[in-house]
């Protein structure tokens, strides 16, 4: 029995979070297992980031706008198709990422 039926991930575009897709890409293709990558994002009509991206200064990267989370989702499912996982869904939601992984 595979040690994994659905592995999630969550990427915001950035290089360390595409390099976590194409780590859990590995495992979902080892495990024979479904991979959900999920992109959190603010909407641009409700951005209210300000305070978040100062304490993070050069570490913010956040992802505003229904669009641009859809194109992150489609680079990560290049990617993790290339690593070889099986089976992929992508999701977009609305809402901070804890949350949203969650």
């Amino acid at each position: 029995m595979p040690a994994y039926r659905t592995v999630v991930v969550g990427t915001d575009g950035s290089s360390t979070s595409l390099a976590a897709v194409d780590r859990a890409a590995r495992v979902a293709a080892d495990s024979a297992a479904e991979l959900v990558i999920v992109c959190a994002y603010t909407p641009a009509s409700r951005r209210d980031t300000a305070a978040a991206e100062d304490a993070l200064r050069d570490e913010a990267y956040v992802v505003v706008g229904w669009t641009p989370a859809e194109e992150t989702l489609r680079t990560a499912e290049e990617r993790a198709l290339a690593a070889g996982a099986p089976k992929i869904r992508t999701s977009a939601v609305d809402g901070p990422p804890v949350d949203v992984l969650r």
